[in-house]
């Protein structure tokens, strides 16, 4: 019997659209079943649904989560009601607390081979796509190997695209922990199809070839990026970098990952190391994956002044947070100091007296610099919707 199936995205901010739910509604289509999409709550639904799908992402926003179910609960009491996602994985008992329902944990391994349903977001200009699943690594500060413990190769990942849409966003774990076959498969069909190209989880620094180099250089790759997440990854990013520049790839993203276990100095010697090779330098703040409260953690060598002080500097100074990578060095030891000392003295003045000597900097920083930086960073299509996205 055709049921109706509805969808929801609790109506917090996400970068992009969910996949989990795009793939359900495909399973069902499959069944005959007919499929609404909503985003939040709507207490005004011209129909009553038979089973009810609610996803989640951060930990944080775990309340709009909760809020989200028992409502639709209070609504449709006679609608079997299914959570999953990230959220429902890491704080699944909080959520069986609070709601009475018992989250599904991890992946869905049935909708592994379904291809997305894009007809649910007609207006996005991208693709969604796995070349593999998992993560080799075992990193503390990941969530990865918790969700998605068993690393494994997608191969039939291509079925994913639809043509129609402009770039493809890989949500690739570790894409180069996968076999060199299947990588260079990957790549050797994204230039046939001509598509842009985006690993968006980053690119594993220590795992990336030559040959590999080669293979991304021949594909519209925008950008490709690198996670820097620990002082001892500084070395085979850095010759990353310069193997991907070596093939002419100059549009490059580090996402470098700051106060977990890392020092102040750390954060000064990494970002003067990147900026030397010219590349973006995407600064993320470190905060426990399963915390109800968010901005609140500070790692051990941190404080709330310097975490403050940098996220002051990275919001204000420079364009969508990012670093960019046509900071000169000048530019670069003027905001950050020359050395690590001087960057801790710096970074540990008061909020008040280190705000005024960011509002002086900016004033002529913005002038030349970034100027120029946002001009190139048109040309090169990174806009979306008024900002910045590396």
């Amino acid at each position: 019997m055709n049921k109706l199936i509805l969808l929801v995205e609790p109506n917090y901010r996400a970068e992009y659209v969910p996949l989990s739910l795009m793939k359900i509604s495909s399973w069902h289509k499959l069944k005959g079943d007919t499929i609404h999409y909503q985003k939040g709550i709507n207490h005004f639904l011209s129909f009553t649904p038979d089973i009810i799908y609610i996803t989640s992402l951060f930990s944080w926003d775990y309340k709009i989560v909760i809020n989200t179910i028992n409502t639709y609960k209070n609504i449709f009491p006679k609608a079997d009601i299914k959570v999953g996602g990230i959220c429902a994985s890491l704080l699944p008992e909080l959520i069986e607390k609070e709601t009475g329902i018992k989250p599904k944990i991890g992946i869905w391994k049935e909708l592994e081979l379904l291809n997305p349903d894009y007809s649910l977001f007609p207006n996005i200009n991208y693709s969604i796509a796995n070349a593999s699943k998992g993560c080799i690594r075992k990193c503390l500060h990941c969530m990865v190997h918790r969700l998605e413990p068993e690393f494994f190769e997608v191969k039939n990942w291509y079925s994913y695209i639809d043509l129609s849409k402009e770039r493809i966003v890989f949500f690739d774990n570790n894409f180069t922990a996968c076999s060199r076959e299947h990588m260079l498969s990957v790549l050797d069909t994204c230039r046939k199809m001509n598509k842009v190209i985006d690993f968006n989880q980053a690119v594993d620094a220590r795992l990336f070839t030559e040959e590999l180099a080669i293979a991304f250089s021949k594909c519209k790759v925008h950008p490709l990026r690198f996670s820097m997440d620990f002082i001892g990854t500084l070395e085979p990013c850095v010759n990353a970098i310069k193997l991907a520049e070596k093939y002419n790839i100059t549009d490059l993203c580090i996402y470098l990952l700051y106060n977990f276990n890392d020092t102040l100095e750390d954060f000064w010697t990494r970002c003067n190391a990147l900026v030397q090779v010219k590349a973006d330098i995407f600064p993320m703040k470190y905060q426990p994956l399963d915390t109800l409260d968010r901005d609140t953690y500070i790692g051990k060598a941190w404080n709330k002044t310097t975490l403050a002080n940098v996220r002051e500097v990275t919001s204000t100074v420079f364009v969508g947070g990012i670093i960019g990578r046509g900071v000169s060095m000048k530019k670069f030891h003027e905001v950050f100091g020359k050395n690590p000392e001087e960057f801790v003295k710096l970074f540990s003045a008061s909020q008040e007296e280190f705000s005024k000597r960011v509002l002086n900097i900016k004033q002529t920083f913005n002038k030349g610099h970034m100027k120029k930086y946002k001009e190139q960073r048109k040309l090169e299509a990174f806009y979306n919707e008024g900002e910045i996205k590396c």
